[in-house]
Parts: structure tokens; C-alpha cells; sequence
């Protein structure tokens, strides 16, 4: 495992030091960059990716709204989470202050909604919905087809996304082309 770390590591510098320039998803990126690999700044260039604004925009009929709610088994009233239920994007604390919030009788009708498929170490986060007597309230849906992203997001009342770590966050991007309130984190 050691030789074949190496190897890996001798291929990106490689790659590195032959390189023009660097292209990187974002100012977080590329400070991890010229951080953990030393690349000079002014090698690395910044070209932040972009969605369809028309599809997440896209007029769905009631009955196609509904189709996407059977389908998913949403709520009438849903706080969304879209993206890979794993440690880094802190979705234990989303739970935590979810239960929180939901203590308030004006807010009980929303229900959290986690979307994505399991990535590493999620365990924790069920065992935490658990823990909390959440079971009823928070609802995960799996793995979402693409099609299907921009209509869940445009019935939900906010997105949020309390990532611990991300490069860019596409999901973000998409909430808001959706026309959905977000709050996330500052990374």
C-alpha cells in the first residue's frame, strides 16, 4: 500500500510539475491546492462550473408534482438536503437542529427530507434519527434521478446544506437556480 501511495503521489507531481496551468472548481480548491501540493497560485486557474438555470426553472404540472411525490414519498412541507449522506457534509448536525426547530408547535408540519444515496460512515447518521425519535419525521429518499432533482427542489421550503467540507457545492447552485430559499455553511 505504501508503494503504491508513492507511486500515486510521484504521478500527480508529475502531472503537476508538467502541467501549464491547473484548472479548479473554485478559491476553496484551489487554496487546498497551493496548500496540501504547493502548486504557485498563479498556475491554477479558477473556472467555477454553472447549471441549466431552464431546467431547474422548468413549469412542472400538478400531476407531474405529485407523480415526483409518490414517487419519493414527500411531504406536503419538506427542509431539503440533496447530495451524499456522509460525515463531511455534517448532515448529523442537520438532524440534531432539525429535531430542535421541530420542537416548536408552528413548525411540526415540516418534515426533513435527506436526498442521495449512502456514501461512507452514514450509519452514525441514522442511528442519530433514531436516537432523536425522528423516524416519522425525517425521510430519506435515496439515490434521486437527475430528471427528477429539479422538482424536488422546487417543492421544498429551503434547502440546506451544513457541509463540513465541499469544493464547490453543486447542489447550492442548483437549489437556488430552482428558486428555493438555502442556508449553508461558509465552506
Amino acid at each position: 500500500a505504501k508503494k503504491t501511495l508513492k507511486r500515486i503521489t510521484q504521478d500527480i507531481q508529475y502531472s503537476i510539475d508538467r502541467a501549464d496551468a491547473i484548472v479548479a472548481v473554485s478559491e476553496s480548491t484551489k487554496q487546498d491546492l497551493t496548500s496540501l501540493l504547493q502548486i504557485p497560485e498563479d498556475k491554477i486557474v479558477i473556472a467555477s462550473p454553472g447549471v441549466d438555470v431552464e431546467r431547474f426553472q422548468h413549469q412542472y404540472s400538478v400531476a407531474e408534482l405529485e407523480q415526483m411525490k409518490e414517487k419519493y414519498n414527500l411531504p406536503d412541507k419538506y427542509v431539503l438536503y440533496m447530495g451524499t449522506l456522509e460525515p463531511r457534509k455534517n448532515i448529523e448536525r442537520l438532524v440534531q437542529a432539525f429535531a430542535l426547530v421541530h420542537q416548536q408547535p408552528e413548525l411540526r408540519q415540516y418534515k426533513l427530507v435527506l436526498a442521495g444515496k449512502k456514501g461512507w460512515q452514514y450509519d452514525s447518521i441514522f442511528a442519530r434519527i433514531t436516537q432523536l425519535g425522528l423516524e416519522q419525521d425525517v425521510i430519506c429518499t435515496g439515490y434521486v434521478d437527475e430528471a427528477d432533482k429539479a422538482a424536488i427542489y422546487q417543492q421544498a421550503d429551503l434547502f440546506v446544506f451544513p457541509s463540513l467540507y465541499e469544493g464547490f457545492g453543486m447542489p447550492v447552485l442548483e437549489a437556488m437556480a430552482a428558486g428555493v430559499p438555502v442556508a449553508t455553511s461558509n465552506v
